[in-house]
């Protein structure tokens, strides 16, 4: 008998053995997705549940519109080094995600490092990565405080969890083409996620589009899905649950070789009201590569 992530894993071989044959058709595009150059490029990126000056803007508004309590994923560190040519691109993702839960009293720390093939076709686009997963103490409670001592904050005092995890990790996206009309593309959304020892997988189903407001300068990204974590080690149903996603992204050219994206997203680990407020910086860039939702979304 097969289990459930056996399934999964089954699943996600016979959808790229069937996509296969869609590289075969790629062509030529104006878009900013699209170049005939080979380059390297390197991103920082961040990105955390608190807006800064969140307590004053609710103060300001009367309202609670912002959170303004770390928990769950609560801050996150993002390192990738890219690699472009003509209508593929390869990346090398390392994460260091800090992750605390105050009603249980604990916290824990994901480093994690990924590599992702994506190519484009007339279809869509498709993604296949793997690597690992790792939880412990990286650090994270320090780089936590630093941020609180900073910021006049109170010491956030929490123990790390007794409980360690290696694992390791594949996942797969297929976004095809639904609806294409000069600036504006549409796409549909299906990503799947597999983690060794215990989760946190995941699987989504949503759309996506992508509106370029002007050529190589300036592109907005918007997200919508359903994404549900397969826990099947129950420390991680902390942390990751089923939800509806969404995320709203831009990305700017700054200068030549230099670019900047700015989120925000909703729900993005599946736990209910949480918003995340990220940005990065890429650097040696020839083309405005867009930041989007599977690049600040592992694991």
């Amino acid at each position: 008998m097969f289990t459930s992530k056996s399934r999964l894993l089954l699943s996600i071989i016979a959808i790229i053995i069937l996509l296969h044959p869609l590289s075969s058709f790629a062509f030529e595009s104006d878009s900013v997705l699209f170049t005939n150059q080979k380059y390297y490029s390197i991103s920082v990126g961040y990105w955390n549940d608190n807006l800064l000056f969140d307590k004053e803007i609710n103060n300001l508004l009367n309202k609670n519109i912002l959170q303004t309590d770390d928990d769950f994923i609560t801050t996150s560190f993002w390192l990738r080094i890219s690699k472009q040519e003509k209508l593929s691109h390869w990346f090398l993702d390392s994460y260091l995600n800090i992750a605390t839960n105050r009603q249980l009293n604990f916290r824990m720390d994901f480093l994690s490092l990924l590599l992702t093939y994506e190519t484009h076709s007339e279809y869509g686009l498709f993604r296949l990565g793997g690597g690992f997963i790792s939880t412990g103490n990286f650090s994270g409670s320090q780089i936590q405080n630093f941020y609180h001592r900073i910021y006049s904050i109170e010491k956030l005092t929490l123990p790390y969890s007794e409980e360690t995890y290696f694992g390791l990790s594949a996942h797969s996206s297929i976004k095809p083409i639904i609806y294409h009309l000069r600036n504006f593309q549409l796409n549909g959304i299906t990503s799947f996620s597999l983690f060794t020892g215990g989760g946190p997988s995941s699987i989504e189903l949503g759309v996506e589009g992508n509106y370029t407001a002007i050529e190589d300068k300036l592109l907005f990204n918007l997200r919508l899905g359903y994404r549900n974590y397969l826990n099947s080690n129950k420390i991680f149903e902390s942390f990751f649950g089923k939800e509806i996603v969404w995320g709203i992204f831009s990305t700017i050219r700054i200068s030549s070789g230099i670019q900047s994206s700015f989120w925000i997203t909703g729900n993005q680990y599946g736990n209910g009201s949480q918003n995340h407020f990220g940005i990065s910086f890429s650097f040696l860039t020839q083309k405005l590569l867009p930041i989007i939702f599977e690049d600040v979304s592992y694991p």
